[in-house]
């Protein structure tokens, strides 16, 4: 298994496919659509507040789902997924090759 931890803004990768994410979330799809969706994901995702860390689950099970081919549309998600990909065939994972 491969991980990977991006630097920043996540959350506006999770709105890459903001219909998809619209749907998931049930909120609005034009509040997805804007320049900086970052505070409409967090909030959504309950990632704001005391008890944020409890909520991360919600995120992993999105990801589980989301359409990650839309994602690698974003040229730091290609490079950030690029990275994950070449750890992966020299770790012996299976992840796949997406594009």
């Amino acid at each position: 298994m491969v991980f990977g931890v991006c630097s920043r803004n996540a959350e506006c990768w999770l709105a890459k496919a903001a219909d998809h994410l619209s749907n998931a979330l049930g909120c609005p799809l034009i509040e997805l659509t804007s320049d900086d969706p970052s505070p409409v994901v967090k909030k959504a995702f309950g990632l704001v507040g005391f008890d944020k860390a409890q909520k991360e689950s919600g995120v992993a099970a999105y990801v589980k789902t989301a359409p990650l081919k839309q994602w690698l549309r974003d040229k730091s998600f290609e490079s950030f997924y690029e990275q994950l990909w070449n750890q992966s065939k020299q770790h012996g994972c299976a992840l796949e090759n997406l594009r």
